[in-house]
């Protein structure tokens, strides 16, 4: 026999799922990969006024970010500062379950940009912030911690990591900029 349930009644409950769901979230290691991931919330930030972090290795996945300032993606960094700086983050990814790759993209860096992805060099070209991607199918760790490090040089006025950077899933490259 079915019951009868009120409006009000209903909203609780759904109330309380929504409540618990905010509460316990999903673990990364069991849902799908989304269409895309968002990056740009915050990222350590590290100036390169003596050009060491290549020598250094700061693009490592072993590299303390302790000291590293956090500063919000898609911004610029300090007028007066032409030179390098550097932009890492840790993002644990779920595993890719579809026929489809996944791309680094990132919409805007002034003015030559370097990224990495687990110590695997992906991106080095002039950017002039244009969208710029790289496949990383193949050196993103499912279900682990997996670091992205981008280096930008700026050579004169504003330079940063001026535009949004996400992950995306996709079957052709006209895909990725949409």
């Amino acid at each position: 026999m079915a019951q009868v349930v009120s409006y009000r009644t209903v909203r609780i409950i759904l109330g309380s799922i929504s409540l618990a769901a905010l509460l316990f979230p999903v673990r990364c290691g069991n849902r799908l990969f989304p269409e895309q991931v968002e990056l740009n919330r915050s990222w350590h930030f590290q100036y390169d006024p003596g050009n060491n972090g290549m020598q250094q290795r700061w693009y490592s996945s072993t590299t303390s970010l302790a000291g590293w300032v956090t500063v919000p993606g898609g911004s610029y960094w300090d007028k007066t500062y032409d030179g390098i700086g550097w932009f890492a983050r840790d993002v644990r990814l779920p595993e890719l379950r579809s026929d489809r790759s996944i791309a680094l993209v990132i919409t805007g860096a002034d003015d030559r940009i370097s990224a990495w992805v687990n110590d695997s060099l992906v991106i080095d070209r002039a950017a002039g912030n244009q969208l710029v991607y790289a496949d990383i199918a193949t050196v993103y760790q499912p279900n682990r911690k997996n670091r992205f490090v981008i280096m930008v040089e700026d050579t004169g006025g504003a330079g940063g990591l001026t535009g949004d950077v996400y992950i995306r899933k996709y079957l052709t490259p006209q895909e990725i900029g949409n």
